[in-house]
């Protein structure tokens, strides 16, 4: 995990749900996807299922991208994030940044989010889509 984000508290989840929403926050965001990489592995690299032209929040029963995971530990539904997925309510997907905005993250940070999805759906590592967010979001100073 990269050391600027090493002293983020995790979030707090068991084997029986994700943990208890806490606002939606630059900072409690980039700390859950902290965890997922130190989870999945810094060298993780993220394929769509089943073929799919774009990611999914949402797979089967289980939180399939970086950020699905992510958001899911911060207490987001899978219900709530499969509604996003291109296959959810109305059949597009929508755009994390437009997700993030929705729970009060600010669109420049949002748009950094958004881009590293797009770092992730283009086959880059984990440990890589982190640390090139943290640069775009300038918190590495």
């Amino acid at each position: 995990m990269p050391e600027e984000i090493s002293h983020l508290e995790p979030c707090s989840s068991d084997a029986s749900g994700p943990a208890t929403p806490e606002p939606l926050s630059t900072y409690s965001l980039l700390g859950a996807l902290a965890e997922v990489v130190t989870e999945r592995g810094e060298d993780f690299i993220y394929e769509r299922p089943g073929g799919e032209d774009s990611c999914y929040y949402v797979w089967g029963d289980e939180p399939s991208c970086l950020f699905g995971a992510a958001l899911y530990r911060l207490g987001l539904s899978l219900n709530e994030l499969s509604s996003y997925d291109p296959s959810g309510f109305a059949g597009t997907g929508v755009g994390l940044d437009t997700v993030l905005q929705q729970y009060g993250i600010n669109k420049v940070d949002a748009e950094a989010f958004q881009e590293a999805q797009d770092n992730q759906d283009y086959g880059l590592p984990y440990g890589v889509v982190l640390d090139l967010l943290i640069r775009d979001l300038q918190l590495s100073s």
